[in-house]
């Protein structure tokens, strides 16, 4: 039975009554203790013959009468309202209340706002009631509202009285603890088609199951029992704003579950298990991203320590059995984007047939007064003139590999859209996210505000501004357009923005939710670009569509052969029923169904701008099913003729977890290998150190000095949106006890990882690592379609570009002859899987692709090599001649070599000499002119 307070019917009056309503003036007027016109805003039909204005009113003490009041400002004072005192007052624009009336519902309404997460006023607060045993929310039954008469106002205020109940019925949505015990997941939501109807729900759905599949995770991987140590008020270093007094750490924890923790947990908890009870929370330092100790730090509030404090000994320490809270508020923010999404915008994500109408191209050029903004005439031009003049009725797509230009070909389009808006003087505001801070940046420094800077018009009428949660650089040239959170928010509340008709705001999808608090759920932008939307879940794609207007222009571009949910999302029903296909995956699939009428608002783009051609034609034979056309011609290394390299720090055959000193002898061989390919016209800030852990990158960092500390270090999922000259990865990674990587959704064994981390270079690519390790992880992923790693290898090999560490000299024979055995053991059983491919042309051929199963290459490598232990002396580099290589398919024509690059010991060596690789030796002394 549903639960009933007492007086029940006058609490139900109370809360319907108060805060701020708007009705219809004369109604008001006519009869101003009417409750019915908080359900009808024209209820008199003998009163009107024509349209009325709508005025704001609010019930007086007794809820007996409706007085007028003023609308409630926008911004309060201290948060909240006081009365005017007159000396300052400024009439009707005053933000000061002229009466107590006045005062008291404008302070009930800002109050009732704070609480739902800033939703907008209603005219209806309906109470529910919840049945005890049955978590469903129990909705009243209410009298279907009947328009009396035709007025366009009442219809839209019905339209808009149904989002808000929507609203009102379904906030507890957006947070987890009222989720949690509220929420009722069904299976036949998740497994129906994807419809109009069930949009929300679907994925409203979807959200809660993998949200349970992430506390799992985090409770498998770090709940447990640790040494606590309480060390009071510190200054921890680079991070002088959480300068806290109630710091203390867990001990002895491993980095990897260090990282994983501070990524993917919002706080702990103490728990005193012998009692059931919770001892206090304490919140997880961002300040882990940056430590090399095996220790998490966590703070306390004031209250949540005096608690704690009694259970520690003298030395002020303690073991205590922890628990870690999942990180809440991304899926609360993801729930919100699916709450908020108006139904215009999902008819839009679910275009029906004859939604896609002819496009009458405006027949655009390539040319453009600003250089930088300039396309080329066949692709790129092509989806620049779909974007500009396809009607709003349908998403526009913009696929394509890395480097293509889907960047530049958004950035146009905003050009193109402003400037017809400063011509047409009409409003053009314009939201452009991405899903890494990094590519947002890219807006502003590279084309937004170059065009700003040399053109008058945009300099007097247009507002650039990109929004970003963190800090930045206080001496930055782009500080005319860079805004942190906090300040827009305070902007927007005092009426900056609002009334920009030419405005560009960038941001990254998450920031956009919070946008849309910022401009009180309004409708506000009139044209949205979606940048890098095949890396996202869905839902938070759709983010930024909640500030879209009804006939909002969307734009949806990516690269779905990087990382993206498939990748990210956890849990066999989430991966099941779509939500591990991104926004763009989908639309691209739902477009090729509606044939040709669809394919005009499909533009993939083919040609690419960044790399050299050997990195485009090796990562797309792998990856993209179309051939990747290289425009630039991008010149190699002057010290290598081949843009792949692999540095061997370490040919331990045995694979076993790597220890401390294995990171610590890789990040040195690392640095050496970018001491060795740095060039003097290269700014150290064009190199990219990629690793895939956040332990791996502190030791690295820890050792740039001097100029190297310009080189950016980047875990493996900070890396999308970057691009540099040289890439160099550290491939070490922790392992299971069965050789698998113990996170694969990091690892650069992944495929998604490994093409995001090789794509990102121009000209150069170093790994350094073990090759058997690699081998090993690529083998354990059950990927029998895409061996990155072993094809990386091969290219290598067949270019000489292998080298090793002086440590590992003496076992480059063997390495060289198992990697060989590797490559003909794959190469065999492509060819019977084929029938049709010989070894010489599968080697012969860097373009192709082999298809056989990594996980029976190296079974067979391993067994070959137990059988016939003579093969390493047979075969071996050092001993084997030109003619026998060219006979077992490894070389076809005699390699063109650099003599200053490389000099063999003898004529019919293949392998690399030992003096050149003493030349790729880090001196550890130079650590310290760094």
């Amino acid at each position: 039975m549903p639960v009933v307070m007492e007086n029940e019917a006058w609490l139900q009056k109370i809360q319907r009554h108060r805060g701020i309503h708007e009705v219809c003036h004369l109604c008001m007027l006519s009869n101003p203790t009417s409750e019915d016109l908080l359900d009808d805003m024209c209820f008199n039909t003998d009163l009107h013959d024509g349209v009325y204005p709508i005025v704001t009113v609010t019930w007086d003490e007794d809820y007996h009468m409706m007085h007028q009041i003023r609308p409630m400002p926008q911004l309060s004072l201290n948060g909240g309202f006081a009365l005017c005192n007159g000396e300052w007052c400024k009439g009707e624009k005053c933000t000061f209340a002229h009466s107590e009336l006045e005062k008291m519902a404008w302070n009930h309404e800002l109050n009732r706002t704070k609480r739902t997460g800033n939703l907008p006023p209603t005219s209806r607060q309906i109470r529910v009631l919840f049945d005890v045993s049955n978590p469903t929310p129990v909705i009243p039954q209410q009298s279907p509202q009947t328009p009396l008469i035709y007025d366009p106002r009442q219809v839209i205020r019905f339209s808009v009285n149904r989002r808000d109940s929507y609203h009102t019925y379904n906030a507890w949505k957006t947070k987890f603890k009222d989720r949690l015990h509220r929420t009722t997941l069904k299976d036949e939501t998740l497994e129906a088609d994807l419809t109009a109807d069930n949009y929300q729900d679907k994925f409203y759905n979807l959200l809660c199951f993998e949200e349970m599949e992430h506390i799992n995770l985090l409770t498998k991987r770090c709940d447990g029992r640790y040494e606590f140590i309480f060390e009071g008020r510190i200054l921890l270093p680079k991070f002088s704003y959480e300068n806290l007094h109630n710091v203390g750490y867990l001990n002895g924890i491993s980095s990897d579950r260090i990282g994983y923790a501070t990524q993917s947990s919002e706080c702990l908890v103490f728990v005193d298990r012998q009692n059931e009870r919770d001892i206090c929370r304490a919140n997880i330092l961002s300040f882990n991203y940056s430590t090399t100790s095996k220790k998490l730090y966590i703070s306390f509030s004031d209250n949540d320590i005096k608690e704690l404090k009694k259970m520690l000994d003298s030395s002020k320490s303690g073991v205590f059995n922890v628990e870690f809270e999942v990180k809440h508020g991304f899926f609360n923010s993801l729930h919100k984007a699916v709450v908020n999404l108006s139904d215009h915008v999902i008819q839009k994500l679910l275009p029906r047939k004859e939604a896609f109408q002819p496009i009458d191209m405006s027949h655009l050029r390539g040319e453009c007064k600003h250089k930088w903004l300039e396309v080329n005439e066949e692709c790129q031009l092509v989806a620049l003139d779909s974007i500009v003049s396809a009607s709003s009725n349908v998403p526009i797509l913009v696929s394509g590999p890395f480097g293509c230009g889907k960047t530049r070909v958004l950035a146009r389009s905003a050009f193109e859209f402003i400037d017809k808006g400063l011509t047409s003087n009409k409003t053009t505001r314009i939201l452009i996210c991405a899903h890494h801070p990094a590519s947002t940046q890219i807006y502003i420094t590279k084309y937004l505000h170059q065009v700003w800077s040399n053109d008058e018009l945009w300099r007097k009428y247009v507002k650039i501004v990109r929004v970003t949660r963190g800090l930045f650089d206080k001496h930055s040239p782009f500080n005319e357009h860079f805004r942190n959170l906090s300040t827009f928010r305070k902007e927007v509340q005092q009426g900056m923005y609002l009334n920009e008709r030419l405005l560009v705001v960038v941001t990254t999808y998450m920031t956009s939710l919070q946008l849309l608090n910022a401009f009180k759920n309004t409708k506000f932008f009139t044209h949205v670009l979606l940048d890098e939307a095949a890396q996202v879940r869905e839902p938070e794609a759709v983010a930024p569509l909640c500030l879209a207007t009804n006939d909002a222009k969307i734009v949806i571009a990516g690269d779905r052969k990087q990382v993206g949910p498939a990748l990210e999302v956890l849990g066999n029903q989430a991966h099941e029923n779509g939500l591990a296909v991104s926004l763009l995956e989908r639309l691209e699939q739902h477009y090729s169904k509606n044939g040709d009428s669809a394919s005009s608002y499909l533009n993939k783009l083919t040609d690419n701008y960044r790399s050299n051609k050997s990195i485009v034609l090796f990562l797309s034979s792998i990856f993209y099913d179309e051939p990747i056309t290289t425009k630039l011609p991008i010149k190699l290394h002057h010290k290598t003729s081949f843009p792949f390299v692999f540095y061997c720090s370490d040919v331990d055959s045995i694979i076993r977890a790597p220890q401390e000193a294995t990171f610590e002898t890789e990040a040195i061989a690392v640095l050496g290998q970018v001491n060795y390919y740095k060039k003097n016209d290269w700014d150290f800030s064009e190199l990219s150190i990629i690793a895939p852990t956040r332990s791996q990158v502190n030791v690295i960092r820890e050792k740039l000095k001097g100029p190297f500390a310009k080189i950016k270090v980047l875990p493996t999922y900070l890396i999308q949106g970057h691009e540099c000259k040289a890439v160099f990865l550290s491939t070490s990674e922790p392992l299971e006890s069965n050789g698998k990587s113990k996170d694969p959704l990091k690892s650069l064994c992944n495929p998604f990882v490994f093409n995001t981390a090789i794509s990102r270079a121009q000209s150069l690519v170093v790994a350094v690592g073990n090759p058997y390790m690699l081998l090993k992880i690529e083998a354990g992923t059950g990927n029998s379609r895409r061996h990155c790693w072993r094809e990386y290898l091969k290219q290598c090999f067949e270019k000489n570009t292998i080298y090793f560490q002086k440590s590992c000299l003496k076992q480059r024979g063997k390495v060289l002859d198992d990697l060989r055995m590797t490559f003909i053991t794959a190469m065999k059983q492509s060819k019977n899987a084929n029938g049709q491919r010989t070894h010489s042309s599968m080697f012969s051929s860097s373009k192709r692709t082999m298809v056989a199963s990594p996980v029976q290459a190296t079974q067979s490598l391993v067994s070959c090599l137990k059988r016939q232990p003579s093969l390493q002396r047979q075969n071996s580099p050092s001993t084997m001649s030109y003619a026998s290589a060219v006979k077992c398919g490894l070389k076809e024509t005699p390699p063109k070599r650099n003599e200053k690059f490389r000099k063999y010991e003898d004529e019919e060596m293949i392998n690399v000499s030992d003096e050149e690789s003493d030349s790729h030796q880090f001196d550890e002394d130079l650590l310290s002119r760094m």
